[in-house]
């Protein structure tokens, strides 16, 4: 009697915890799996945070002015400025 058959239509939670038992469950999951490899993530990590200080480098490197003119009229430039 107390089954629920096809047309039973799911409760309606309204606000912003309606989706917390997916992200709880996500969550669990995400941390058995790390904690399962406690290395692999140390050396995952350590190899991001070297590759985003390179990735950084290298902009910062690119867009940093070169003090080289192109135009060859450094004089006339520098008389503009002062």
């Amino acid at each position: 009697m107390g089954e629920k058959t096809a047309s039973t239509t799911p409760p309606v939670v309204l606000g912003p915890h309606r989706n917390f038992r997916t992200f709880y469950a996500y969550a669990a999951a995400d941390f058995r799996r790390y904690s399962t490899y406690r290395q692999v993530t140390a050396a995952a990590a350590v190899t991001n945070a070297t590759f985003g200080v390179l990735r950084c480098s290298v902009l910062l490197a690119v867009a940093a002015p070169s003090g080289d003119d192109p135009d060859g009229d450094s004089e006339l430039r520098s008389a503009d400025r002062s």
